[in-house]
């Protein structure tokens, strides 16, 4: 069944998160921690699950076709973050207290 619910997901990202700007905004929006240090960033979730560095915002950084695409949609889906704003993972980035709750 999970592994059915992550085909799914891996299908609707194809779809929507076509850039390195959709996936920051797609994990922002769900509550994960998003850190952007010149032109990487960082994504943690609320259970420790993180992609380390994401080269992004230059053309040739990006490839939605590529080995990191799938490896950060995988990462997304092991963070409980889902299309569904109420079908994502709770607790979310506070960002004025630094903590998950």
């Amino acid at each position: 069944a999970v592994a059915d619910e992550r085909e799914t997901f891996v299908d609707w990202a194809e779809e929507h998160l076509k850039t390195s700007q959709d996936f920051l905004d797609f994990a922002d929006r769900r509550g994960a921690k998003v850190e952007v240090l010149n032109s990487a960033a960082k994504v943690t979730g609320h259970n420790g699950v993180m992609i380390g560095r994401m080269q992004c915002f230059h053309k040739k950084a990006w490839n939605p076709k590529g080995g990191d695409w799938k490896i950060f949609v995988g990462l997304l889906f092991d963070m409980d973050l889902r299309p569904r704003l109420e079908d994502s993972a709770r607790p979310e980035w506070c960002k004025w207290c630094s903590r998950f709750q």
